[in-house]
């Protein structure tokens, strides 16, 4: 697997270091550890991760508001880690969650869950062209001519209605 470009958002700073040297050990790139919604959301600007690895609690805020304000811009694969209990937070029936403590084994499945859980065509083709360094796309026609130009073969373009569809998937 190539290595992925990631995002660390924790506010301990021993954890968020010793996920990141997890990480580098694993195999990836660590671009940035952030400690708070603000810091974390202008590093995922910055940088444009592959994958995040969000903390649950924040101190003073929420990771899981730190992903949805990033996911606003489009879709990364993301890793939940909490230590607490979670009793009356929803983080939806595809989340992948990690509990701290944890083995190097148990981040490398839960990445791995994560990737896997590109199920959603848009989200699937803007990981890709992202990951594959494309340039940021707006349109579905954008999309194609992106896809066609690095190298990837569309085999059957979706018709009129399917491509508004999508583009509405990548409207900035």
């Amino acid at each position: 697997m190539k290595a992925l470009r990631t995002l660390v958002v924790e506010d301990d700073a021993m954890i968020g270091g010793l996920l990141a040297e997890t990480l580098e050990g694993l195999g990836h790139a660590v671009c940035a550890v952030e400690t708070n919604v603000a810091k974390a959301v202008a590093a995922a600007s910055h940088w444009s991760p592959d994958l995040m690895i969000v903390d649950v609690g924040l101190g003073e805020a929420s990771g899981i508001a730190a992903v949805k304000e990033i996911l606003r811009s489009g879709f990364v694969p993301h890793v939940f880690v909490t230590g607490d209990a979670l009793s009356g937070v929803s983080l939806g029936p595809d989340t992948v969650l990690m509990r701290k403590p944890f083995r190097v084994s148990d981040l490398d499945h839960a990445i791995q869950r994560a990737l896997a859980d590109l199920r959603n065509l848009g989200d699937a083709l803007a990981f890709a062209l992202r990951f594959h360094g494309c340039k940021r796309v707006h349109n579905a026609d954008e999309i194609m001519s992106e896809m066609v130009s690095n190298g990837f073969v569309v085999v059957k373009w979706p018709s009129s209605g399917g491509r508004a569809a999508l583009a509405r998937r990548f409207e900035g």
